[in-house]
């Protein structure tokens, strides 16, 4: 494993802060001045360290769309996933990173209820009364 990776690896399973690293603008993989590396040394070290075998479908990319889908799944805000990705538009995010909240079902009852109410002969309960659907 090269140098760069083994030396995030060691940072990240000993007593490491992110939060800390990142509120004083410090990066997960430093150049040896403690700065930015480069991407393209970035993405030929994770090249050389993934190989070519079982690893091959991981890139840069993959770490980006891991952080935000466990962002997505803890329920943050698109504007919120969208600052942490960088982006200045979180439709863009939106549309790329983030999953689609499944439907509740209370919108298909209200939708339900309100077609029931229009039609004419909608069912009625026994005692008179506009039929509902049940509470699901």
């Amino acid at each position: 494993m090269h140098v760069v990776l083994a030396d995030t690896v060691d940072r990240l399973a000993g007593d490491f802060d992110l939060v800390t690293l990142f509120q004083l603008g410090g990066s997960l993989f430093p150049d040896v001045l403690g700065g930015f590396r480069d991407p393209a040394n970035v993405r030929r070290e994770l090249r050389d360290a993934r190989g070519t075998e079982a690893l091959a479908w991981i890139t840069s990319h993959s770490f980006r769309k891991t952080a935000a889908k466990i962002l997505d799944e803890a329920a943050l805000s698109a504007r919120l996933v969208a600052d942490q990705l960088g982006h200045s538009r979180p439709s863009m995010t939106q549309d790329v990173y983030m999953g689609r909240r499944a439907v509740d079902s209370q919108a298909a009852r209200a939708l339900e209820a309100a077609l029931r109410e229009s039609m004419p002969g909608a069912p009625r309960e026994a005692d008179g009364t506009r039929w509902r659907p049940p509470a699901r």
